[in-house]
C-alpha cells in the first residue's frame, strides 16, 4: 500500500499502522495530505489528532485551517473496550452496560468514582439514553455488586479492570466460557461508541465497533453467534442497522489435495491457458465482514492491566461449559478453541507464520473473483510454503449430464 490509489483502504488499518503508513506515503506523495487529514479526524481526537495534523503540516506544508480539533469526542460517543461490551451484550446486560459507560465517562471527566443517584438520569439523558425512573431503579438493582455498588443516595461504579475481572468470573460461573475463552478484554484498543438511541441501535453499534476493532475479520457466522450469544437473524438485523456488510469467500483446491476437499465444494473447469483445462474444486468458506468507519482510540491505555486481571481469573478457575444459544456445531465438540491465524494476504506472510507456528493448513489470498457479486478467492496451501492455484483460472462450474452443479460429496 504505497500509492495514492490505495487511500480508501487505509481507513481499515489499525490506528498505529495507519499513522506509520501515512508518514511513509506523504514523503513521496504530499498531494495526499488533504485526504489523510480527513481520515485523521475520523480515527483520532484531542491531542493525538493535533499532533498528527502538525506532522502532516510539517511534511507537506498543507494546513486546513477549517479543521475543528476538539479535545473530546462527540457528546454521545464514549471510548470503551469492544470485547468488554461484547461480553455484556452476550449476557443480555446491554442496558446495564450503557449505564456503566456513562458512569465511566463521568469518572473520566470528574476523577470521581461515584455519582449521586439524583444526577444519574440527567447524565444518561445527556448521552441520549432515555429511561423512566422505574426502569432506572430496576437497572441499578440488577447491576448491583457487578457493575456498581448502590446506596440510598449514591452509585459507586466499578472501574474497567474490576468489571472485566467480575464479568470473566460471572461467565465462567454460569457455564458460558465461550464468551471469554478466545477473546478477552484488554487485547484491543478502545472504540468510540454512541450510547444514544434504542437498545437495538446500541447493540448494533457495539457489534459494528467490535468488527472494526478486529480490522474487518474473516470469521464464520457460527462463531459470531457464539461470541455474541445471538441467533443469525439478530446478527443480520444488527448488520443492516449499523451498516456492516459481508463479503463471501471461496477456497480453490489443487487436484493433489482432493483428500482435503470438503463435501460442499463444487466441481469446476479451470482454464490453464493454451486451450487446456483441468477439473478442480472450489468451496465456500467464512465471510469477510466490513464495518463502517468508527473512531479508534490512539493508545491502548489500561489494556495490559485489564488483560492481566482477566487472565488471572481464567487461571484460577477451570473453564467448563458452552454458550449454546448461537447454535454452532462447535458446541458439541467443546466450544470455541484458538486456531491461530489461517488466512494470509500473500505467500510471504504465510511462510513467516510457518516459521513461528509450524506446518499446518493455511489459505493464501488470490484476489477477487470476476462475478456479479464481490467474492474473495483463496488458495488452499496445506503447508503454507507455496501457492498452488491462480485467481484467473476459474472458467465455469462443471455440470453433470443433467446440467446440475456437481458437488465433491457426489464424486469423491
Amino acid at each position: 500500500m504505497n500509492h495514492p490509489s490505495d487511500l480508501t483502504a487505509m481507513m481499515n488499518l489499525r490506528s498505529d499502522f495507519w499513522h506509520a503508513q501515512v508518514l511513509r506515503i506523504l514523503e513521496h506523495s504530499p498531494e495526499c495530505a488533504g485526504e489523510f487529514q480527513r481520515q485523521a479526524r475520523l480515527k483520532f481526537s484531542g491531542d493525538d489528532l493535533r499532533d498528527i495534523l502538525n506532522q502532516i503540516k510539517e511534511l507537506t506544508g498543507f494546513d486546513d485551517t477549517t479543521a475543528d480539533v476538539d479535545n473530546h469526542a462527540s457528546d454521545h460517543t464514549i471510548a470503551i473496550d469492544p470485547e468488554l461490551a461484547r461480553i455484556a451484550l452476550a449476557l443480555k446486560h446491554a442496558n446495564l452496560f450503557r449505564v456503566w459507560a456513562v458512569l465511566l465517562q463521568f469518572a473520566r471527566k470528574t476523577n470521581r468514582n461515584s455519582i449521586p443517584r439524583a444526577l444519574l438520569a440527567e447524565k444518561l439523558a445527556d448521552h441520549g439514553v432515555n429511561v423512566s425512573d422505574r426502569n432506572l431503579r430496576r437497572w441499578l438493582y440488577r447491576g448491583h455488586g457487578l457493575y456498581w455498588q448502590i446506596t440510598e443516595s449514591t452509585v459507586y461504579f466499578a472501574g474497567q479492570k474490576l468489571l472485566s475481572a467480575r464479568l470473566t468470573a460471572y461467565v465462567l460461573e454460569h457455564g458460558k466460557s465461550d464468551l471469554i475463552k478466545t477473546n478477552q478484554p484488554g487485547r484491543n484498543r478502545q472504540m468510540y461508541i454512541s450510547l444514544a438511541g434504542s437498545l437495538a441501535q446500541f447493540e448494533a453499534q457495539v457489534y459494528a465497533a467490535w468488527i472494526a476493532s478486529r480490522n474487518n475479520p474473516l470469521i464464520a457466522r457460527s462463531v459470531l453467534q457464539m461470541l455474541f450469544n445471538r441467533t443469525a437473524r439478530i446478527l443480520r438485523q444488527w448488520e443492516a442497522s449499523a451498516g456492516v456488510t459481508a463479503t463471501s469467500n471461496e477456497v480453490q483446491y489443487h487436484p493433489q489435495f482432493n483428500n482435503s476437499v470438503p463435501d460442499h465444494a463444487i466441481m469446476y473447469e479451470a482454464d490453464l491457458g493454451n486451450g487446456l483445462t483441468e477439473t478442480r474444486f472450489r468451496a465456500r468458506t467464512v465471510n469477510t465482514y466490513h464495518a463502517p468507519v468508527i473512531k479508534q482510540h490512539a493508545k491502548r491505555g489500561q489494556g495490559r492491566r485489564i488483560l492481566r486481571a482477566v487472565v488471572e481469573v481464567l487461571q484460577s478457575v477451570e473453564p467448563a461449559g458452552n454458550c449454546g444459544q448461537g447454535g454452532s456445531r462447535r458446541a458439541s465438540t467443546g466450544g470455541l478453541k484458538p486456531t491461530g491465524r489461517l488466512y494470509f494476504d500473500n505467500i510471504t506472510k504465510a511462510r513467516q507464520s510457518r516459521k513461528h507456528s509450524g506446518e499446518r493448513t493455511r489459505y493464501i489470498r488470490l484476489g477477487a473473483a470476476f462475478t456479479k457479486h464481490p467474492k474473495g478467492l483463496w488458495d488452499f496451501s496445506p503447508d503454507g510454503t507455496q501457492q498452488y492455484t491462480d485467481r484467473t483460472e476459474f472458467s465455469r462450474p462443471h455440470m453433470g449430464f443433467h446440467k446440475a452443479i456437481m458437488y465433491a460429496k457426489d464424486v469423491l
